[in-house]
């Protein structure tokens, strides 16, 4: 019996935030809309981009912070 992951091919779910966006950032890196693609499919491949991309910087920001909790 397989489970969901082995079929998907993914890896283990991470186990900090950082280790999380950097799993998405490889998963959806950022692309040219496909000559195919609908124009909602593509929509919605730009919404999660833009989400990562917003997760990375405020990431980036706290990590500029000596005392933030997240380091």
């Amino acid at each position: 019996m397989t489970t969901e992951n082995e079929e998907l091919d993914l890896p283990e779910f991470p186990l900090s935030s950082r280790e999380l966006l950097v799993l998405l950032h490889e998963h959806y890196p950022p692309r040219c809309v496909a000559y195919n693609e609908s124009e909602l499919s593509a929509h919605r491949y730009a919404g999660m981009r833009e989400l990562i991309d917003e997760l990375l910087v405020w990431q980036e920001e706290a990590d500029e912070e000596p005392n933030s909790p997240m380091h």
